[in-house]
């Protein structure tokens, strides 16, 4: 990543948000959590920069592919969860016949 960084400064930073999975058939898949779809849109788009940089580095051309894990559940999306069961907010949602916006 850090060689990436040399090239280009943002694609490095993006690419440091995703997990190196697997390397078959001269493909190297990274997962990049749901949370981070957008930086693995710009590693998609520039993957040409990392392609290059992982020939100089391992003398094999490889083809990155990105993937985006949205089965994993964010530590955010199960708080979210948690609260709405929480039966504090319950109560107070009987109390004061309310509801929960913002989603």
């Amino acid at each position: 990543m850090a060689t990436v960084r040399e090239e280009k400064v943002s694609v490095g930073t993006f690419l440091s948000e995703c997990e190196p999975r697997s390397l078959d058939d001269n493909q190297l898949l990274v997962v990049f959590k749901r949370t981070r779809d957008f930086h693995a849109n710009q590693v998609r788009r520039n993957h040409e920069s990392v392609e290059q940089v992982l020939k100089a580095m391992f003398g094999l051309d490889l083809r990155l592919v990105c993937e985006v894990d949205y089965d994993e559940d964010p530590e955010e999306v199960k708080q979210e969860r948690r609260v709405e069961e929480d039966e504090r907010v319950q109560t107070a949602l009987k109390i004061f016949d309310g509801e929960i916006v913002g989603r």
